[in-house]
């Protein structure tokens, strides 16, 4: 129990110092809300834009595809917490990965925790939340099995996130990653879209071998109704994290015993 706390408050206090980074910078602090704005506000434009056209997206009407959008934003938050995956590349090829080995922890987690961005977290689960409230309060849209979908949504990011830092370390074997970590990185490009808009194929692909139907779509469909196997999903989630989890957990294991000081 004490380890648990003991972790608990060395992550409150990389919390901290990630916020206190970007309140001394005041500029930086301003350009990171733009971000934000103009990240979310794109998404926002693009399928409002598709709806007044009256464009026909499948079977997704303006509420769903802001449900669709209110969860895709809560995942991009949650994918945050992991941002620091595609930085282990540029700390193993100029030797700086060594300050993280010296450190009386788990060097990847310090890593993860050393490029924390809590601003845009907190920002997109505010903005991803507060799109799901307005849908619920202002437009009276129904939810249906909620928190099943909103672990589902939390569990797949994960997944996929943990499935990408897990390439990212055979950045340990081979040095210069980049052009084959874009690739399996452009895969997120198709998260943005309902995959029910696929074929099966793909659709199957994308649910369980690269889980980011399980990010905002499967979520989606489960509270607008589209689909009622939650919990069958909830399970495939579980199961996905879970081995997700024990990939990333061997990988590395092994990469840091690979590791040499000052690059591979």
């Amino acid at each position: 129990m004490s380890i648990i706390i003991d972790k608990l408050h060395l992550i409150w206090i990389y919390v901290v110092l990630s916020f206190r980074n970007y309140i001394q910078f005041p500029v930086e602090f301003f350009m990171n809300f733009l971000m934000v704005f103009f990240d979310v506000f794109a998404v926002f434009l693009f399928w409002l834009s598709l709806s007044s056209l009256q464009i026909g997206i499948s079977n997704w009407n303006e509420n769903d595809l802001l449900i669709f959008v209110g969860m895709s934003i809560l995942s991009e938050a949650v994918s945050k917490i992991l941002f620091g995956f595609r930085d282990i590349e540029y700390f193993i090829i100029d030797g700086s990965f060594d300050k993280f080995l010296i450190r009386p922890q788990n060097p990847i987690f310090s890593m993860l925790m050393e490029k924390l961005n809590v601003f845009v977290i907190v920002s997109k689960t505010v903005i991803g939340t507060a799109t799901l409230f307005y849908l619920k309060i202002m437009r009276g849209v129904a939810f249906r099995h909620f928190y099943p979908a909103l672990v589902i949504c939390v569990l797949g990011t994960l997944s996929y996130e943990l499935l990408y830092g897990t390439f990212s370390l055979l950045a340990f074997w081979f040095g210069k990653i980049y052009n084959a970590r874009s690739i399996v990185f452009s895969f997120q490009t198709i998260r943005k879209y309902p995959l029910d808009i696929f074929p099966n194929t793909v659709k199957n692909l994308f649910t369980y071998i690269i889980p980011l139907a399980l990010v905002a779509t499967v979520p989606s469909q489960i509270i607008t109704g589209k689909i009622q196997m939650q919990y069958s999903f909830l399970c495939i989630a579980v199961l996905s994290f879970s081995v997700s989890l024990l990939i990333f957990y061997v990988a590395q294991k092994r990469a840091l015993k690979r590791y040499s000081s000052t690059g591979c």
